[in-house]
């Protein structure tokens, strides 16, 4: 018996269909058009409730009464409306979309069984069923994107009533929602009085559950860790078998079976994140499977392949307007070409009206490589990933492999790098280290698929990357070598100092986006002229350094680095887009073109040390253009602090951390707390969060790097098996 607080979330999408009149210009008689409406219920609710044991076995199972005491439903219903013109008789065809967001509340009690049956002593099925009380009297609107076409009924023939077609301009924010009972555009009751949408939650509700229990193996060791440790020696292996993880490696005791010297591990992970801004609503259910293999060719020769594999199931029940919703007022879906085609309109969706690219499965061969020894020399050739730096993190000398901003920066440090075609030889003159690397393919930053929750930028259409010398896919171009990279890195020891040197010649993995306007036949700029962008990758050199020194239990790192000949995006004023500003201005800017060629300086410093029992990490970044512009969209000066912390306990059974990064210039904040614990020696779960704190910024082009997201908070849980 006992007080049990539990949280549930119902949702349910609903899409209807119609056709309405549209009146496109004053004097032009109103058009028929096709519109669908998409309503998406989410109720989230939380239940203080009394269980009382009505049999406890344990053995055989349970069954117990449930009755709430204090329990409180929380509902959000978003509509969307879609009209499709797709024979437009004064203009090119379009889509427009009006969205509404209304909240509600109340409080709501239930009663009912619940139970659970034993299937083994760690594994049982658990069931409930109650019926629940509660009525949500009120919706309150709390974001508005009104149409900007509107459907105006006024004086159209047979329309008797506007209040049956979506209202042209704002709802107020905390107006209440209302509803009219019509008839394709007609009101059945004219006398009736517009009605307060209310929400009756009366109904039965059904829970089925899988739980594992511990504590009830033998002394020292539970009964589901030691099925979750099904290949370790202790409990399955005899002494005289070979680990299966050992295959062709010698086993235990030398026994070789299959291919000799071959190995492999891996990890099977979930990871499902909740958001906790309003939309509220799961957005990731991803399942990930990651495969390293080693094969040892000979005593100089290893063959080494890293793959993955993932299914993202949160589309399969979450649509994508809610897993990503619409944040500004762009009313005009600006996925669809500059000049659609009618049937371009006619497949724009009301249950992805933006067009959001999902991605959600997929098979990646990340690393492929041959590593080879010599006497004096290590050489490594194929698709990999190559870390430089001593600040974790600062992207100061480490910009050897271009980033996947599929996640912004959240995923796992080995998520985030893209692998790159390369040949790496590691020479060894006396105590030093001198590194070469050769880059046979050009590859830019990836953005996050467009119209997700996390896209910030893209790479516009027309943008042809560097033909490649040898790309990942193994297609060879013997005329590309002119588009290849080159790297080099010295590291020495001098009385205690590890020093480094590097030099990069690159291709700046973000392409600039040049630009010009097409003026009209007048010489003018027309009320709405074509922006034609002509994206493209510069050519850039680095140099810099590493300082590295540990004092006692204080190791101090620093990192500086000097680029040559970095592009920065511009701003398009209406003076700088001038026919004049073409041909340049006194301080050499030409902003038409949309990007302007200036030097750039990176460096970071961080001190790691522990304090009471917690490791630390403190962190200084700064970026400096020396020859800056205000027409350059980039700040002149622009400063990252960052602190990292992490605490064990229980033998390093459960690790606490938390990471803040504070960006000066923005007043913006990171935050991601995030707690570990290690169930058995092969599972473990991790609880964080990801907190966004700042604005989003005004101006296209001028966002706040983490401000942007500040309606993306969210709490994440993750369960990761390593075999």
């Amino acid at each position: 018996n006992g007080l049990v607080f539990s949280v549930s979330e119902w949702r349910n999408a609903t899409v209807r269909t119609d056709i309405v009149p549209l009146l496109l210009s004053p004097g032009e008689p109103a058009i028929l058009v096709p519109r669908s409406a998409r309503y998406n219920l989410t109720i989230n609710q939380i239940f203080l409730s009394w269980r009382y044991s009505l049999i406890n076995n344990a053995t055989k199972g349970r069954l117990f009464f449930d009755l709430g005491l204090i329990g409180g439903s929380f509902t959000t219903l978003t509509s969307d409306a879609l009209i499709k013109v797709e024979e437009n008789p004064v203009g090119a065809p379009f889509a427009s979309l009006g969205s509404f967001e209304a909240r509600g509340r109340s409080f709501t009690t239930r009663v009912g069984l619940g139970g659970a049956i034993f299937i083994r002593p760690w594994l049982s099925l658990g069931l409930s069923a109650n019926y629940i009380w509660g009525t949500v009297t009120k919706l309150k609107i709390v974001r508005d994107f009104p149409s900007s076409f509107g459907l105006i009924s006024e004086g159209l023939p047979g329309v008797a009533n506007s209040d049956c077609l979506p209202r042209l301009g704002d709802r107020p924010t905390g107006e209440t929602l209302t509803s009219r009972v019509c008839e394709g555009d007609q009101i059945t009751n004219l006398n009736a009085s517009p009605q307060i949408v209310k929400l009756k939650l009366n109904g039965f509700e059904g829970r089925l559950a899988l739980r594992f229990h511990f504590g009830k193996g033998k002394p020292g060791r539970t009964a589901f860790e030691k099925f979750m440790n099904w290949g370790d020696q202790e409990e399955v292996e005899s002494e005289d078998s070979p680990s299966w993880r050992s295959v062709g490696t010698g086993g235990s005791r030398g026994t070789k079976l299959g291919l000799s010297g071959l190995s492999f591990d891996g990890t099977l992970k979930n990871e499902t994140a909740y958001r906790i801004n309003k939309p509220l609503t799961f957005t990731k259910a991803l399942n990930l499977m990651r495969l390293n293999t080693q094969y040892v060719l000979s005593s100089k020769f290893v063959l080494t392949a890293r793959g993955r594999i993932f299914y993202d199931a949160i589309t399969d029940f979450i649509d994508p307007d809610t897993i990503s919703p619409r944040r500004f007022e762009n009313t005009i879906l600006t996925q669809l070409p500059r000049n659609p085609t009618p049937a371009e309109i006619a497949a724009v969706d009301v249950n992805n009206s933006r067009g959001v690219e999902v991605n959600k499965d997929g098979a990646e061969l990340r690393e492929f490589y041959l590593d080879a020894q010599f006497k004096h020399f290590d050489l490594r050739i194929g698709k990999q990933i190559v870390r430089w730096g001593v600040v974790p993190g600062a992207r100061v000398t480490d910009e050897i492999n271009p980033f996947d901003f599929g996640e912004f920066i959240l995923r796992e440090v080995e998520d985030r790098f893209i692998p790159l075609m390369m040949v790496k030889i590691d020479f060894f003159p006396g105590d030093a280290r001198f590194e070469l690397i050769w880059i046979t393919e050009a590859v830019p930053h990836k953005p996050a698929p467009a119209g997700s929750e996390f896209e910030q930028f893209q790479i516009l259409d027309g943008f042809v990357a560097p033909a490649p010398f040898l790309d990942s896919s193994f297609n060879f171009n013997a005329d590309a070598i002119e588009n290849t990279e080159l790297a080099g890195r010295l590291v020495q020891n001098l009385n205690g100092w590890e020093i480094g040197l590097t030099t990069f010649y690159a291709w700046d993995d973000f392409p600039a986006s040049f630009r010009r306007i097409d003026a009209d036949s007048l010489g003018g700029f027309s009320n709405a002229p074509e922006v034609i962008f002509t994206p493209r990758m510069n050519r850039i050199v680095t140099v810099g350094t590493t300082l590295s020194k540990s004092f006692g239990r204080i190791v101090l790192n620093t990192e500086f680095a000097y680029t040559f000949g970095k592009l920065f995006g511009t701003l398009l004023t209406i003076e700088s887009a001038a026919p004049a500003a073409i041909n340049g201005t006194p301080t050499g800017i030409a902003p038409v073109l949309g990007e302007l060629e200036r030097d750039f300086v990176k460096y970071a410093a961080g001190l790691d040390f522990a304090f009471l029992g917690t490791e630390m990490s403190l962190q200084f970044l700064q970026q400096y253009i020396p020859n800056w512009d205000p027409q350059i969209l980039q700040d002149k000066v622009d400063t990252v602090v960052s602190h990292f912390m992490r605490k064990t306990f229980m033998n390093e059974r459960l690790v606490t951390k938390m990471l803040t990064l504070f960006f000066l210039n923005e007043d913006d904040v990171l935050l991601r707390p995030a707690m570990e614990a290690r169930l058995t020696d092969k599972v473990k779960t991790v609880f964080g969060a990801d907190l966004f704190i700042g604005d989003r910024g005004e101006e296209v082009g001028q966002f706040d790097f983490i401000g942007f997201f500040k309606d993306s908070s969210r709490i994440y849980l993750e369960f990761v098996y390593s075999f």
